[in-house]
């Protein structure tokens, strides 16, 4: 997913965003592999962490009926799931469940590839990741769903479709639009509401930024609920069909480790700055 975002201030904001960038599209608008969160986020970590026990026999989503899909491990991944993990296949029924709900996905006859990922600089939680395509073809290109998830309690982070258009448009961004998002902002409520995407009331909906992924350009929207959940909603502004939806098990991971990267960040450009010239162009591409 290409994304252009709202114009930030300051050196360690502007590398900060671009990390936001990263771990976001990974996570909600993917078809990325482990191997390229290896290479875009950095080395897997095994990050020490807490987790509540996981809810027990949740109920299935209304009308909800398990399709005939194929689970099979991305040949693609490179790590191997502890012994905290839920089994790959309970990932991907959950995945399937979410995606089902969502966008009303029938998976019969699909693939679901299947990848864990112990941790990242960027996001310092397992999770296991689908990519659910339909045929023999697998590439960036090619329409299907995605969805990631705590990889211990089975919590969504992220799900999301892609498609390709048949048609071209301007997949640039759209000023207009995003001085008035109204209609979006309105449909963000009403799917917020539909599917408890905040669980509870929705206090307020913002706009975030527009992008773009295949040819199907899109808007994303912030959605607060009155307890202090927030989620991110993502429609192609082609047709406002929904194309993803991030939840707040996936902002409070996140955004902490992004808030510690910027803080590392900032205090690698005060110290190049007190080196002085020695600093040279190292601190011109921190600041970007």
């Amino acid at each position: 997913m290409n994304t252009t975002y709202p114009h930030k201030k300051g050196a360690g904001k502007a590398a900060l965003a671009a990390l936001a960038m990263i771990a976001t599209s990974a996570l909600l608008f993917g078809y990325f592999s482990q191997s390229v969160l290896a290479a875009d986020l950095g080395k897997p970590q095994a990050v020490p962490t807490s987790y509540a026990p996981a809810p027990a026999g949740a109920a299935l989503p209304a009308g909800y009926q398990k399709a005939d899909y194929a689970v099979t491990a991305d040949p693609l991944a490179s790590e191997a799931a502890d012994a905290q993990a839920i089994p790959m296949e309970e990932a991907a029924e959950l995945g399937a469940q979410a995606l089902w709900e969502l966008f009303g996905a029938d998976l019969g006859g699909a693939t679901v590839y299947m990848s864990y990922c112990s941790g990242t600089e960027t996001f310092p939680r397992a999770f296991w990741s689908g990519d659910v395509r339909f045929g023999s073809s697998r590439t960036p290109q090619d329409p299907g769903f995605s969805f990631s998830l705590d990889a211990v309690t089975g919590e969504r982070f992220g799900a999301a479709q892609s498609r390709i258009l048949s048609v071209e448009l301007d997949l640039g961004l759209d000023a207009a639009l995003a001085e008035n998002p109204q209609e979006y902002l309105d449909l963000a409520r009403q799917l917020a509401a539909e599917k408890n995407l905040v669980h509870g009331q929705v206090e307020a909906v913002s706009y975030n930024c527009q992008g773009y992924s295949c040819n199907d350009p899109d808007i994303t929207l912030n959605v607060l609920g009155a307890n202090g959940e927030k989620a991110l909603v993502t429609f192609s502004r082609y047709d406002q069909q929904l194309k993803g939806v991030g939840y707040d098990a996936e902002r409070r991971i996140r955004e902490p480790a992004l808030e510690k990267l910027d803080q590392e960040l900032e205090k690698r450009i005060e110290a190049a700055r007190a080196a002085g010239g020695a600093g040279g162009s190292g601190l011109a591409a921190l600041e970007g």
